[in-house]
């Protein structure tokens, strides 16, 4: 069933291009991890997932990959329309299929440059 719910507020961004991609937010009273899966004419679907604070720490240190992380429940799927920026969430059983992310696949690209024998 579908709940309207207040316009979640940023706590973190961890992925942004032309808007938030991947970010925590407040929402049902605990810290969650949001994932843009669609981006429509009217509306964007994001996925809710539910680790812990630490869990979302080691993502951000990429001591942990993206699917450990978002695989957690409860899951919900978010929808916000474009227009009037109504937000609904409701309760689902996972992912949908192919959607998760790719397994060993972390946050960010290693930068350190590579040392010279």
């Amino acid at each position: 069933m579908k709940t309207e719910i207040p316009m979640p507020e940023e706590v973190e961004t961890f992925f942004w291009y032309d808007g938030p991609i991947l970010y925590s937010a407040q929402i049902l009273g605990q810290l969650r991890l949001v994932t843009l899966i669609k981006f429509g004419d009217n509306e964007s679907i994001y996925m809710v997932s539910s680790p812990s604070e630490a869990q979302m720490r080691d993502m951000a240190e990429n001591r942990v990959p993206l699917r450990d992380v978002s695989d957690t429940g409860p899951f919900y799927r978010m929808t916000i329309e474009d227009f009037t920026m109504t937000t609904c969430l409701e309760e689902v059983d996972g992912w949908p299929e192919g959607m998760l992310p790719d397994p060993g696949v972390l946050l960010s690209l290693d930068t350190t440059p590579a040392q010279s024998s």
